[in-house]
């Protein structure tokens, strides 16, 4: 058979697979919310079914192409591609990964096979491994494009249309290399010792549970969204791409990269642990491509003969999909931490021992002294790097912790200005402060919340007593309603619930609705005279309640003279353009107020916010001072294009658009 049409074929199936990820994972944020969990589900039913999908192309479409090909046309009935579930504002696992599977699991499995049918029809006298590579240069093409271009340019409607039609197109692909493979010879696949099978297992788990584990580890502090979550996959298929290019694959082994290994997982360890030091971020992510290249590398060091390679990549797929089974399921139910990162560093570790790696021991003896130097140089920066980090391990005193799938919350008791305090932590990003008794300023809202802030003097705004809050933190805005006022919350995380009962007492009995707030909304007749929606900051945000369709459900739930405040400070994103865009669009009146922290104005316990208010009736903001800047023709604030569940666009307020 020709090449080209095997090349394209596994290409092209790596692309789309790749590029159905991230749009299946927008897809399913609407009917399950937005939390990290809900993508690392997804990514786990992906490698559910992309390990069938190895098993498939083993033992079927290796020996009847024909069956194959019939099998991918059978799938085109469940075009166009469509994500259909009934809400549900639990997050639950199983409902997710039913609507993923569903919805694009048929289609997946052909584009997942792909790369393994192609080598498996190969008969060119020449070893097909160079397909996997070429499958995974597709799959990180396809991947970046997602975030980079695809879904800044085209909405999800338009998104899912145009897979559609391109998948149509590479069924005709298959049928097309089914029936010129249909007559070559079948060769018997040698089995492999069971040894080596646990090598291969071993090496291709511990990559993956290490990708998923850094996408976790990280989204704690940046938040759940496509762009996040694809770059440390696509780090990690760019290292299996490099490792399985037999040109780079020569010169690695006779690189001093091969021995470096232990100095990489160092590096990543320490890393990780400074993740809240932004400025090291892009030594983190080079530590952890080092590692998986390492590993990837072994395990093409460790392949079988060409006539070996479907059972070979069928159990590299059961390890990856053991690796994403422990950090989706078993991680958070069995480990108070995310202790799956450092655990996932260790196994690599062992894995690339058990696969016959040895670090160079022989480093200072064999290379020119100014890479000695330049170790040494490194061995002192991570020496006082890892000070810093116990120092500030040293200082923060934990007294409570939880974990779910939503991450982990620390409790800190500490002091300043001699007060003690108590902050509610989620990752790097403090949910709340409390001034403990008997200091009289332990009944006052802090941080955010403090009377001198924005988001106080928009609530006053409020002509009634009925208030709302989308995101609990410690429940400080419970100590907003006056004397004859009530305040509801909304929280996505039960856990969150839990700690501010426990351990801080703004909130007392205040009812906490548990579930995705958007989704429990809209299943709700409730009225509020003002709603305040503080979901946004720090680490991440939810994209589904910023978009306009979340805005209409606020606006149903919320009193004719009504207030709509949202919190939007951010260390990573300027949202001020989207509230604007989606404002002006349903037209609102709105303005917004930006703090900024002085040295006459420093002050521990408060926290300088941007806040967004909107009205129905521009007369309602004459109350607000001159820190507020209107909506207008002239305002300063970013043009952007209104957010909708069909079309965002992260890059525009993350300033690269």
């Amino acid at each position: 058979m020709r090449r080209a049409p095997l090349v394209l074929l596994a290409v092209a199936g790596a692309m789309l697979g790749f590029t159905l990820e991230p749009l299946v994972g927008r897809l399913v944020t609407l009917s399950f919310g937005g939390a990290v969990h809900v993508w690392t589900v997804c990514v786990l039913v992906f490698q559910a079914v992309l390990l069938a999908a190895y098993a498939w192309a083993h033992f079927v479409a290796r020996p009847w192409p024909l069956v194959h090909a019939a099998m991918a046309a059978l799938t085109l009935v469940a075009l166009p591609l469509g994500v259909s579930a009934t809400p549900d504002p639990s997050g639950a696992l199983l409902p997710i990964a039913a609507a993923v599977l569903l919805g694009a699991g048929a289609p997946f499995f052909v584009t997942a096979s792909a790369a393994v049918v192609a080598s498996a029809w190969w008969d060119d006298d020449s070893p097909p491994w160079f397909l996997y590579a070429a499958s995974n240069a597709g799959s990180l093409v396809g991947l970046l494009a997602y975030p980079l271009l695809v879904e800044p340019l085209v909405g999800l409607h338009a998104q899912r249309l145009a897979w559609s039609g391109l998948y149509a197109a590479f069924v005709g692909l298959v049928a097309l290399t089914a029936w010129r493979a249909r007559a070559r010879p079948v060769e018997p696949v040698p089995a492999p010792s069971p040894a080596r099978a646990g090598q291969w297992v071993l090496l291709s788990g511990a990559a993956s549970m290490l990708s998923l584990a850094l996408t976790g580890w990280i989204g704690t502090e940046f938040g759940s969204f496509p762009l996040l979550w694809t770059f440390p996959l696509g780090l990690y298929l760019g290292s299996f791409m490099l490792a399985f290019s037999s040109t780079v694959a020569g010169w690695f082994d006779r690189s001093l990269l091969r021995g470096l290994w232990p100095d990489a997982l160092v590096m990543l360890a320490l890393f990780a642990c400074l993740a809240r030091e932004h400025l090291l971020h892009p030594f983190l992510y080079t530590a952890f491509f080092v590692v998986c290249w390492q590993v990837h590398a072994a395990l093409f060091r460790l392949r079988p003969e060409p006539a070996g390679l479907t059972p070979y990549y069928l159990l590299i797929a059961l390890g990856g999909a053991l690796g994403s089974a422990v950090v989706t399921l078993v991680a958070p139910n069995v480990f108070p931490g995310l202790w799956e990162m450092p655990l996932s560093i260790a196994l690599c570790a062992l894995a690339l021992g058990v696969g016959g790696e040895r670090p160079d021991l022989a480093w200072f003896r064999t290379v020119h002294w100014r890479f000695a130097v330049s170790r040494a140089a490194l061995t002192g920066t991570m020496a006082l790097l890892t000070v810093q980090w116990l120092a500030m391990q040293g200082s923060q005193s934990v007294v409570a912790s939880t974990r779910s799938v939503y991450g982990v919350f620390q409790v800190r008791e500490l002091e300043a200005q001699g007060a003690r305090y108590r902050q509610l932590m989620h990752g790097s990003t403090s949910h709340g402060v409390q001034i403990l008794p008997p200091d009289p300023r332990s009944a006052m809202p802090m941080a955010y919340y403090h009377p001198s802030g924005g988001n106080y003097a928009a609530m006053e705004l409020r002509n009634g007593g009925r208030l709302a809050g989308i995101g609990l933190g410690a429940g400080a805005a419970a100590a907003w309603p006056r004397d004859g006022e009530s305040i509801v919350f909304y929280e996505i995380d039960p856990d969150a619930r839990e700690l501010a009962r426990t351990w801080f007492t703004h909130l007392g009995d205040t009812e906490v609705r548990i579930g995705d707030a958007r989704l429990v909304l809209a299943g709700e007749e409730s009225t509020y005279d003002a709603l305040f929606v503080d979901a946004f900051s720090g680490d991440g945000i939810p994209v589904h309640l910023l978009t306009e369709e979340a805005f209409r459900v606020y606006l149903d739930h919320l009193a004719e003279d009504g207030v709509l405040v949202l919190h939007i400070s951010n260390r990573f994103l300027d949202l001020r353009g989207v509230v604007r865009a989606n404002a002006l669009d349903l037209g609102l009146a709105g303005a917004i107020r930006t703090d900024r922290a002085t040295p006459e104005t420093a002050d521990p316990f408060v926290y300088f916010a941007s806040t967004a208010v909107l009205v129905r009736d521009p007369a309602r903001l004459a109350e607000l001072d001159d820190r507020w800047v209107r909506f207008a023709d002239d305002d300063p604030f970013p043009r952007h294009a209104p957010w909708t569940d069909d079309h965002t666009n992260l890059l525009e307020p993350l300033g690269l658009w």
